[in-house]
């Protein structure tokens, strides 16, 4: 068994320049890979997670505190499990894993936007109610002043300020209903590619 000290982070250098703001893939075998930590341009040179790197190719990784050392360890699991098998299934299951971290995290981020979309609507609800209110308080205290409170007119005034308010409640309704099936209907996508990449890495 070999072990190989790490400091921190694997530093991939690489021939082409990548620009500091663009968001960095990671691809191996072929195989996108997700992580919750990501791939960062320091400098010209890409750094990439260390554990999710050696994990993807059977290495175990530990941490040692006393010498702020992070400790790759590989081997040769054959002896164990059937030749072939302990490096595939290792690399598998990072993978699987991976992607189940991706998964748990797009779920809560469209949970924070819906969070988030209903917050403004309440918000709005309300101060829509409290203009309606204020509204009708204010003719109230004008047909009492004039007394006619009580009277037909009264009454249709107050119908006409409420049915004026009805077009602000209806439009915020659309609006809500417009952002909640938009984040609904983005989070199904992206969901359903990686519900699928999940599927084949259990085949």
């Amino acid at each position: 068994m070999k072990k190989f000290l790490i400091l921190l982070m694997v530093t991939l250098l690489m021939s082409l320049s990548v620009p500091a703001f663009a968001a960095i893939g990671i691809n191996v075998n072929g195989q996108d890979v997700y992580s919750d930590v990501p791939a960062q341009n320091i400098g010209g040179r890409v750094m990439v997670p260390v554990r999710l790197i050696a994990e993807i190719f059977g290495a175990n990784v530990s941490w040692d505190e006393a010498t702020q050392t992070v400790i790759i360890t590989t081997g040769n699991y054959q002896s164990q499990q059937s030749p072939g098998v302990g490096q595939s299934n290792s690399t598998k299951d990072a993978q699987i894993a991976t992607v189940e971290r991706e998964i748990e995290r797009v779920k809560s981020d469209y949970n924070y936007s819906r969070t988030t979309v209903e917050n403004q609507y309440q918000t709005e609800k309300a101060r829509i109610e409290a203009a309606l209110n204020s509204e009708i308080g204010r003719a109230a205290s004008e047909s009492a002043s004039s007394g006619i409170r009580g009277s037909g007119a009264a009454v249709s005034r107050r119908e006409h300020i409420t049915e004026s308010f009805n077009s602000y409640f209806e439009e915020l309704e659309r609006w809500y209903k417009t952002e909640i099936d938009k984040i609904n209907e983005d989070e199904a996508y992206e969901l359903e590619a990686l519900e699928s990449q999940l599927e084949e890495l259990y085949r």
